[in-house]
């Protein structure tokens, strides 16, 4: 794990990439070259990236834990009515034959 957060660590790594690229005679002669620069700055793209696709994701499925929510409170609420019925409808020893074990 990282130290920064991820707002940190991306604000770092600009940084870093924007130093590099304006002393890049001093650092060449430590192995930092251009392509070292522009990887880093694809990785900054790459997470930049990633982390918008997590976002939609997570809003998908927020959205779709609400229609599930939605949907099993609505078969609760028709299994409640329908179970209210059939014992009104039929005698209680044949409530097994839907599901009923209820006593009354």
């Amino acid at each position: 794990m990282s130290k920064f957060s991820y707002a940190d660590l991306l604000a770092a790594a600009r940084i870093m990439a924007d130093g590099l690229k304006q002393k890049a005679d001093a650092v060449s002669g430590v192995g930092i070259t251009e392509a070292k620069v522009k990887e880093l700055e694809d990785l900054t793209a790459l997470l930049t990236s990633q982390n918008s696709e997590q976002e939609a994701l997570k809003a998908a499925l927020k959205n779709k834990t609400a229609a599930v929510d939605d949907t099993q409170k609505k078969l609760s609420e028709c299994m409640s009515t329908l179970k209210k019925l059939v014992k009104v409808a039929v005698d209680k020893n044949d409530w097994v034959a839907f599901g009923i074990s209820d006593k009354k």
